[in-house]
This record gives structure tokens, C-alpha cells and sequence, in this order.
């Protein structure tokens, strides 16, 4: 295959021998030595007389084409209303790479292939450039381009053409999608424009959310969600606090049902009614244990703790007077 040197080579040759033609041609009766040549076609033959370089026109613009040895062209240069464009072809006449401009926006675009068959495709989008590679259907297999707003994005698609993962640039920082093979998003992980640290999020099919694991000032933190309307209701949270973890156990609605706490000298275990009342308290210190039962409003009924001399049980009444002790 002819390269761009050798073409030039060959179109300067050719001009020249034009020109030696020109002036060793009888000149008309008042014209001027430097008249210019004007044909239709020109092609350059080679050692064998075969045309091995066609300079011409067609109904876009002028063309330049660099035939190989068999006679096919391998080459060519051709302007258009929207620019030039340069074609590498095979030998059975299908573009083996193109360089040129896109003919409805007028930018840029430079495409690899085999036969029909598109392989790597650049170019200026509405957005910014972009690189496209495609499977051995023809379909979007891979894109890295610029996002809508300026970031940049990258897409990884199965054999259908289907986004399945894509990594973007979002306002508070990267974004990693991924998703099934209806298209749907089935986990994301972000950094929220808050800037208080990152975010995974784990949805069903429907789009709902149902596990979310995340920083917080005080450390990291995992929340299991209901889904549907009780989407926005973490069921159960796991996080770090100031004294150590944390894990509470809530209701769909209301206060929470119980939580595991644990603190500079201890733990604490509670459960509570609907009315938000610790009805069941347990803890733990460098003392011992102490177990606390509460009537529904509150009020201490039966406490059970370790003293330095043992074991104490007490009972209240309604009104939180002691009725009866054992141990010391």
C-alpha cells in the first residue's frame, strides 16, 4: 500500500512532468508562456503503465487517489461542503480508517474498522470529544468522552449495546453506576455534594433502595432499608459515635424499636415501647451489670444490679417507691 509520502512524491512528480509538458507544447497564437494547464483528469503511471496516482474532481470537491498495485484505490484525499476527509481502504474497497468531517456538525471524526464493521470511533460530540469502541456486531462496547456539564465519563456495555457500569465525574466529586440488563441502576457509589465522604448505595430492580454504606463525621455507617415508601427509613443503622458502635433497630415509623450502644466504660442494651419509653434497659460499666424494667410511661418497676458486695434486686410501684430488696 502506497503511504502519504509516497503519494505526495508521486503528485509532485506528476505536476512536474505537467509543467515540462506545458512549456514543450506549442503555445497559441497570444497566449502567455504562463498559461495554466487545465484538464479534467490527470493520472500518474507507473513503471508497469498502470495508474498508480488519479488526480480529479467529483460533485463534493477535488480528489486525489492513490491507487496500489492491482488497480484499487488504497488512498484517498477528497474535499466536501463540510471539509476535507482522508480514507485508508483495503483491497475490496471498504474503509479501513477515515479522517475527516462529520457531515451535520461539521467537527471532527476519525474512525477505525474491517469491512463494515466499525472498531474505534473519536470525535467532537455535543459535549465534548469522545472515543467509541464497538464489538464485532457493530454495537457500543466501550465510551470514554466528556460528560453533560464538562466531567468526563466512562461506559463499559454488554454485547447487546446496554450500559452496564459507567464511571462519571459528578459535582460532589466520581460516581460508579452499575447496572442489570434491562438498564436498570442496581448499585451506585458516590461522593455527595455535602463532601462528607463516600456513599454506596445498593438498589432492588424497581429502583429502590435497600442498603446504603457511608461516612459520617464520626466515622463509617451501614443502613438496611425497607424499600417502597420505606425507602427513606433506614430498618436498622450501624454506625460509629463518639464512644465506640452503635446499632438501632427501627420501626417503619415512629421512634426506634431497640439499640446496642457502647460507651467509654461499658454497654448499653435497650428496648423501647411506641411511645418512646426505655421499657427494657441493660448496661454495663467497671462496676458490673445493672437490668432495669420500666412500666409503659417510664417509671423504674423492677432493678437489678451488681454492687461491690453482690447482687440487688428492688421493686417500685406506680409512683417509684421501693417495695421490696433482696441482697445487699
Amino acid at each position: 500500500m502506497k503511504t502519504i509520502r509516497d503519494a505526495l512524491l508521486y503528485l509532485s512528480l506528476g505536476l512536474s512532468a505537467a509543467l515540462l509538458l506545458d512549456r514543450a507544447a506549442p503555445t497559441a497564437v497570444g497566449a502567455p508562456n504562463d498559461a495554466p494547464l487545465s484538464v479534467r483528469e490527470l493520472s500518474i503511471l507507473g513503471p508497469d503503465g498502470k495508474v498508480v496516482l488519479r488526480l480529479g474532481a467529483s460533485a463534493d470537491g477535488g480528489v486525489i487517489e492513490v491507487l496500489a498495485a492491482s488497480g484499487s484505490p488504497a488512498l484517498t484525499f477528497a474535499g466536501s461542503p463540510r471539509g476535507g476527509r482522508i480514507a485508508v481502504l483495503a483491497p475490496d474497497g471498504s474503509r479501513c480508517s477515515y479522517l475527516g468531517c462529520d457531515d451535520k456538525s461539521g467537527a471532527g471524526t476519525l474512525l477505525l474498522g474491517k469491512g463494515d464493521r466499525p472498531g474505534i470511533e473519536a470525535g467532537l460530540g455535543s459535549d465534548g470529544g469522545y472515543v467509541r469502541a464497538s464489538n464485532a456486531r457493530g454495537l457500543s462496547a466501550a465510551f470514554v468522552g466528556a460528560a453533560e456539564g464538562g466531567g468526563g465519563v466512562v461506559e463499559a456495555h454488554d454485547e447487546d449495546g446496554t450500559i452496564l457500569a459507567q464511571l462519571a465525574a459528578g459535582k460532589g466529586g466520581g460516581h460508579v453506576d452499575v447496572r442489570g440488563r434491562r438498564g436498570e441502576t442496581l448499585a451506585v457509589l458516590t461522593a455527595p455534594e455535602e463532601g462528607k465522604g463516600g456513599l454506596l448505595r445498593i438498589l432492588r430492580a424497581n429502583g429502590d433502595p435497600v442498603v446504603e454504606l457511608g461516612a459520617t463525621e464520626l466515622g463509617g455507617q451501614v443502613a438496611v432499608l425497607g424499600g417502597g415508601a420505606r425507602a427513606t427509613r433506614a430498618l436498622a443503622l450501624l454506625q460509629a459515635i463518639e464512644m465506640g458502635g452503635q446499632l438501632v433497630v427501627n420501626r417503619t415509623d415512629g421512634p426506634p424499636g431497640a439499640f446496642v450502644a457502647a460507651f467509654k466504660d461499658g454497654g448499653q442494651l435497650a428496648l423501647l415501647n411506641r411511645e418512646g419509653s426505655r421499657i427494657v434497659e441493660a448496661a454495663g460499666d467497671a462496676r458490673g451489670g445493672e437490668l432495669t424494667l420500666r412500666t409503659r410511661d417510664g417509671k423504674d418497676a423492677v432493678k437489678a444490679t451488681v454492687a461491690a458486695k453482690g447482687g440487688q434486686v428492688q421493686t417500685m410501684d406506680a409512683n417509684g417507691k421501693a417495695i421490696t430488696l433482696l441482697g445487699k
